[in-house]
């Protein structure tokens, strides 16, 4: 019988064991390159205002973390998400910290054949392109019926690049990934964006109520967020600085 070997646990999330942070983003802003992009600026960030913990961003699909925050183990955080994504839209299944971003999905069109977006209804006729995977209640019945034509898209910028050479009337983003994408791809002539938004919701971080102490730290580093010139930059730096 081969011998039992213990594993080497690292310390606890109170000052002795690394603190996970979760992040299952892959788009801009938030993921912008092998290890970069606002999320891990973001955990840089809370590791030098958090000088305690031994922050750590750790990169996992969202099926498997899931499964991670459900186990009674689970003392860490995902960072930037919305309790409605999590079935916690009373944000009592898990603790929350403060907004760090309030974000909201926008239509956009060609600036030529402009939708001037005002409920689901002002879309019908029109094709709308919908990131695969992702899905927009307030659309479905519309979709269904055959009123609005959903065309799916690989990722936000597949679906802007094909708005801007008119393969589709129109397209559903994050304002965050819009913001990115306008810069990076230049294509500020050539889009018109509805003022009025799809939604709008808080990004958070979720923290697992097994770890209060690191949901108090985190918020104390949080509400000092908006005026300070250190993170400012570093949202300008992803063109969301009016994001807040």
């Amino acid at each position: 019988m081969l011998p039992v070997v213990a594993l080497a646990l690292p310390p606890e999330s109170d000052g002795k064991r690394p603190v996970p942070l979760y992040n299952y983003h892959s788009v801009p802003p938030f993921v912008v390159g092998e290890r970069r992009g606002l999320v891990y600026d973001l955990g840089k960030y809370l590791a030098r205002h958090m000088p305690g913990e031994a922050i750590d961003v750790v990169d996992l699909p969202r099926k498997r973390l899931d499964l991670a925050i459900k186990s009674s183990t689970f003392r860490g955080a995902v960072l930037l998400v919305s309790p409605l994504w999590f079935d916690d839209v009373g944000m009592r299944k898990y603790n929350w910290t403060k907004p760090i971003i309030v974000d909201e999905d926008v239509i956009v069109s060609p600036i030529e054949h402009r939708v001037d977006y005002s409920a689901p209804q002002s879309l019908k006729g029109k094709s709308i392109g919908i990131v695969l995977g992702y899905q927009y209640p307030m659309f479905d019945d519309l979709i269904a019926s055959g009123d609005i034509a959903r065309v799916d898209t690989g990722n936000e910028k597949s679906g802007l690049t094909m708005l801007t050479v008119n393969r589709l009337d129109t397209i559903v983003i994050a304002r965050s990934a819009l913001a990115y994408l306008q810069r990076e791809m230049k294509v500020d002539d050539k889009i018109f964006v509805a003022k009025i938004p799809v939604n709008r919701y808080e990004r958070r971080v979720l923290v697992s109520r097994n770890n209060p102490h690191l949901k108090a730290a985190l918020d104390a580093v949080i509400a000092k967020l908006p005026n300070d010139p250190e993170w400012k930059s570093i949202m300008e730096k992803y063109g969301v600085g009016e994001l807040h």
